[in-house]
């Protein structure tokens, strides 16, 4: 700055390079047109009015049934339920963005709404779309574990009031973590009165409300602080985390899907070899001996219960009785024990391979069909909800990028729009202004497509709406 003597005190002091390098700033300020400026207001009128209070009306209705769908019994796990809670952020961010339209846009504001935003209105608004984001990123993170880390997972869930423990571990971390990022909201805006002077009388007939921005919020440290934590916090950190998880959610789906495609070769694939012969032909010979007692070649060396022989009295024809003499032919006692032998030995093996085939047949275990079946049907349905979420994750970085440009643009060029703003011109040009009301709309649609994206990927979600709407 300058002292009250003039410019050429400056000059001596050797700030002449300062003061040229601000007026090159202030030179390089934006300077619009009329019809220009035109132009943006009606943009944003219908960007960020008609369009986005529309929108996000419709979003606060879709949300609201949403949850009540996804709280049914049928519907309740933990994934949905996640799910509930980001549309209860969502849906305050959809509310204060609509007061935003009517203060902005349509100037319908009154006292009451200039003195709650910023004290309640703006702080809320900005901790529920950093709430939103982080429970993003939250329920990524369950889904990488639900489809990477299945076994785990599952024993998890089945302990005691696992599902309310997860679900309150989530809710109470994501709500900490962004009440203490947007602390400093409370304290960047305040409500001035300006005096309303009658031109006859020169007196103040009334004051106005107005709302300013304070000390805080114009200083250059907070402002580059600002900036900063919104781009990494807001910014970089959640959409690394979403890619990465997405892709990781991708692959593991992907390779499981191979595995039910192609169940042989991953079988063969993940089966160890010994690289000693020895121990290899053991092992095969081992298989070997399994398949051929698998096939019931052990029958006829076994020997057969005494209950279930018969056995031929001595002197006794094999199709003679008692009475009957031996006829010549007849062998002596000898052989007729022979016979007796070689009959007891012939006739109970019959029989008893009829009686091991029905206690085989009434011993055989049920087969573990079922157990796999359930594993698998638990399996798919994570794989569905993991789906789901990575329209959620596709539309969630399409419509937040606009976002993460414009904070870096900013970044970029903070400098020379304060000083813009000093000289009372400009700050930012055109196009920016053009882009923040479109980047505006475009979280007001991510906050509000939630359910169509369910809708469109969930069968059981379509299931129980048709449910619900039946009753009415």
């Amino acid at each position: 700055m300058t002292s009250e003597n003039g410019e050429s005190d400056g000059i001596l002091l050797g700030i002449s390079t300062n003061l040229t390098e601000e007026l090159i700033m202030v030179g390089n300020c934006p300077n619009d047109s009329t019809a220009d400026l035109q132009f943006v207001d009606e943009v944003s009128f219908w960007m960020e009015g008609v369009c986005q209070t529309i929108i996000a009306i419709l979003g606060i209705i879709g949300n609201i049934v949403a949850s009540i769908i996804l709280s049914r019994k049928e519907m309740r796990n933990a994934f949905n339920l996640l799910l509930v809670t980001m549309a209860c952020f969502d849906s305050t961010y959809l509310f204060g963005s609509i007061l935003e339209s009517f203060r902005k846009q349509f100037d319908l504001v009154s006292d009451m709404h200039i003195r709650l935003f910023p004290c309640l209105l703006y702080p809320f608004n900005q901790i529920a779309i950093t709430a939103s984001i982080f429970m993003t990123v939250a329920i990524a993170l369950e889904r990488f574990i639900a489809v990477h880390y299945p076994l785990n997972y599952s024993q998890a869930m089945h302990e005691a009031n696992a599902l309310t423990k997860r679900i309150v571990k989530y809710v109470a971390s994501v709500t900490s973590l962004a009440i203490l990022f947007t602390i400093t909201r409370f304290f960047e805006a305040e409500v001035v009165y300006t005096p309303v002077v009658d031109s006859t009388t020169n007196e103040t007939v009334d004051y106005e409300l107005a709302l300013k921005a304070t000390d805080l919020r114009t200083a250059p440290i907070y402002t580059t602080y600002f900036n900063w934590s919104r781009l990494i916090v807001l910014g970089i950190i959640p959409f690394v985390m979403l890619v990465y998880l997405n892709v990781g959610i991708y692959k593991d789906i992907k390779a499981r899907k191979n595995r039910r495609l192609n169940p042989r070769h991953h079988q063969q694939k993940g089966r160890r070899t010994s690289k000693f012969p020895a121990f290899k032909w053991c092992m095969e010979r081992k298989s070997k001996d399994n398949h051929s007692h698998s096939t019931g070649d052990f029958l006829p060396t076994l020997n057969p219960p005494i209950e279930h022989t018969e056995m031929i009295p001595l002197g006794q024809h094999e199709t003679g009785t008692d009475n009957k003499s031996p006829s010549p032919d007849t062998p002596q006692v000898g052989t007729s024990e022979k016979k007796e032998v070689v009959v007891s030995d012939a006739k109970p093996v019959i029989k008893s391979r009829k009686v091991l085939v029905r206690l085989s047949r009434k011993k055989k275990a049920p087969p573990a069909a079922p157990a796999v079946t359930v594993n698998e049907s638990r399996r798919k349905k994570e794989d569905n909800l993991a789906v789901i979420f990575m329209g959620f994750i596709m539309v969630f970085l399409v419509c937040h990028l606009p976002r993460l440009l414009l904070n870096i643009h900013e970044l970029a060029t903070i400098r020379q729009a304060m000083k813009c703003q000093e000289a009372g011109l400009k700050a930012f040009p055109l196009w920016s202004v053009v882009i923040i009301s479109l980047s505006h709309l475009l979280l007001v649609i991510n906050s509000s497509t939630n359910i169509l994206i369910y809708c469109c990927l969930s069968s059981k979600f379509r299931e129980e709406c048709r449910k619900v709407f039946r009753k009415f």
